[in-house]
């Protein structure tokens, strides 16, 4: 098996979430992470746009499930890879998986790599999707490649949404009779 290229964080140095339950280098499973986003970015059905992006989510216990953008000539409908790859992972059973390890829905994920092939130095999700996963934490690890070999670029969602719209905003008027 080849050797994962050290790594570094360009913005700060990266530390493992507490609830990573996976067994390993927190930094090996970022660097699989993005390569996971950037093959996902070849699956794309783009015929409008011929703009392809790939995404991949890395869950609480280490497993990978990936995303790439799905167009509609509606446009409205089309579907974002950084939403494809976290509704994979739920689809798929990762969020119940976390809450029976006593996790909460905003645990279920850890970190979700971009790739745009277009602009590879730009791993962050548009606004509708960054509103998307303020869902599922804002704590989540929005990661991507960086400019020298062997860095990652990494944020918290938190950092790119300041002003975040939570669903804590919300939930207490949900169910008012």
């Amino acid at each position: 098996m080849a050797r994962l290229p050290a790594v570094k964080s360009l913005s700060r140095p990266i530390r493992r979430p507490k609830h990573l339950k996976a067994e390993g280098s927190y930094n090996d499973m970022l660097v699989k992470l993005i390569a996971a986003a950037k093959e996902a970015s070849g699956n794309t059905y783009n015929p409008y746009s011929k703009y392809g992006v790939g995404a991949a989510v890395l869950t609480f216990d280490g497993r990978i499930f990936t995303g790439c953008n799905i167009e509609s000539c509606a446009y409205t409908p089309t579907k974002h890879a950084e939403d494809v790859a976290p509704s994979s992972a739920i689809a798929q059973g990762a969020m119940r998986d976390a809450i029976a390890q006593g996790l909460s829905p905003k645990q279920f994920m850890v970190a979700l790599a971009v790739f745009d092939p277009q602009d590879p130095l730009n791993p962050w999700p548009c606004l509708q999707c960054r509103q998307f996963l303020l869902e599922y934490g804002l704590d989540l690890h929005i990661v991507g490649p960086g400019p020298e070999e062997g860095t990652i670029q990494l944020k918290t969602l938190k950092s790119l949404c300041p002003h975040a719209f939570v669903p804590e905003m919300v939930l207490p008027h949900a169910h008012k009779d």
